[in-house]
């Protein structure tokens, strides 16, 4: 009776898990489907074949040539954008959990909590000022506007401490017996053993930077400077820049393009990052 009470319940939840799956994996498909069929420009569900007849790339060579082949440059404003900040944002938030955990110096406990404070202003807060100093810098329309802000995070500190926090002292002063500086610890000891962190952060900023709409469109004017979401939603948008009548499947075609690289670098780290959030499940 009890293995018959446990098969149940285990097929039931497989049933659940499916069924969620399948939820969370339908908008996905559909926009897949819908990135190989003309559409028009008026979007209906009953235009929506489950299994195109004719599928084909058209509607992402239509787009490009709806934005003045832009597309490539708005990919590689995009990577620009998604790689600089996060590379560098990864070396200074590592550099400084390092600092804060395994070193010793006046106002240590002080400055980390101070930095963890900032965490509780929202970003929409600080949205303000920091346009204002973009502005008095003549950084406006500028790459300068698109990188400089995110060079460095705050999320990125607390998780690189509470990670650095775990690694062995012990190991760290074996380094220094051996006539190992803090610069030849830090790039041959902790980077190394924080490749998981690393992963996980570096996935993290990656995938925010891409997805980010709202900064660049606050600060970039020129179309030559836009990321590819700023491109695609400047077809929908209430300011559309672009005129005639616009094909919805062109959309879902640059859509699903624009989510490619996300994919690629999950695919490329995914192992790292796995054991990084165990090592989080474990350690925590």
């Amino acid at each position: 009776m009890s293995n018959t009470k446990h098969d149940i319940t285990k097929w039931l939840s497989l049933l659940i898990l499916l069924f969620y799956t399948a939820l969370a994996l339908a908008p996905l498909y559909l926009m897949v489907v819908s990135s190989l069929i003309p559409l028009g420009s008026s979007f209906d569900v009953s235009d929506l074949q489950f299994f195109p007849k004719n599928p084909s790339l058209d509607n992402l060579f239509k787009f490009n040539d709806r934005v003045g082949g832009h597309l490539v440059r708005w990919f590689i404003n995009s990577l620009v954008v998604s790689t600089i900040p996060v590379a560098t944002g990864l070396l200074f938030s590592l550099l400084a959990g390092y600092a804060m955990t395994k070193m010793r110096f006046p106002g240590r406990e002080f400055l980390f909590w101070t930095i963890i404070a900032t965490m509780t202003i929202p970003y929409f807060v600080i949205l303000i000022p920091m346009y204002e100093m973009v502005w008095q810098f003549r950084w406006v329309d500028t790459y300068a506007a698109l990188l400089v802000p995110g060079v460095a995070g705050i999320g990125g500190v607390f998780l690189s401490r509470q990670f650095v926090q775990t690694l062995p002292s012990s190991l760290l002063e074996s380094a220094r017996i051996d006539g190992c500086g803090e610069f030849g610890i830090f790039r041959h000891v902790i980077l190394p053993l924080c490749k998981p962190l690393l992963a996980v952060l570096a996935i993290m900023g990656f995938v925010g930077a891409w997805g980010d709409y709202f900064w660049p469109y606050l600060v970039i004017n020129s179309q030559k400077l836009y990321t590819v979401q700023m491109g695609i939603v400047s077809l929908i948008g209430v300011d559309k820049q672009y005129t005639g009548n616009l094909d919805y499947g062109e959309i879902m075609a640059a859509s699903l393009a624009a989510s490619i690289p996300v994919f690629i670098v999950f695919l490329a780290a995914q192992k790292q990052f796995v054991k990084g959030l165990t090592m989080g499940a474990i350690k925590g």
